[in-house]
């Protein structure tokens, strides 16, 4: 995503008062489902890569971060240790999405301290609630 269009979804977050979400996901087709499940109640921000997300991070500050578990190249646990290592958004929520539901995957997701886990694929009830128990 574009400096610009980061710039403009921050500002309109500004003027309409709805969390801010950062959607990171690789798979094309899921991540437009989850956009689509969440515009009406959040401002949503989405990224494909793990780059693409850290790209994003330094222009806006999200109120949650869902996260995809399993991608190519930069996987969720690796952003999640660069989101870590800057401090600055320590406070910002992090949500594994995932696929993997095996007792070992679901250990090892919970390992790295999100602030939930959500298994893949989600209903739009069940992500909406999952994020307003997150976001309080």
């Amino acid at each position: 995503m574009e400096a610009l269009a980061v710039r403009e979804e921050m500002t309109m977050a500004e003027t309409n008062n709805k969390k801010r979400l950062l959607v990171v996901e690789d798979d094309k087709m899921v991540l437009s489902i989850l956009r689509e499940n969440l515009l009406t109640d959040y401002n949503v921000c989405c990224a494909d890569t793990g780059k693409e997300a850290l790209e994003i991070l330094e222009y806006a500050r999200p109120d949650c971060i869902l996260l995809d578990y399993k991608m190519p190249v930069m996987d969720g646990p690796a952003v999640l240790k660069r989101i870590r290592q800057t401090g600055k958004l320590n406070d910002v929520p992090v949500i594994f999405l995932t696929s993997a539901s095996d007792p070992e995957s679901v250990a090892e997701c919970l390992s790295f301290h999100p602030a939930d886990y959500i298994l893949k694929p989600v209903g739009k009830a069940t992500l909406l609630h999952r994020l307003s128990r997150v976001l309080g």
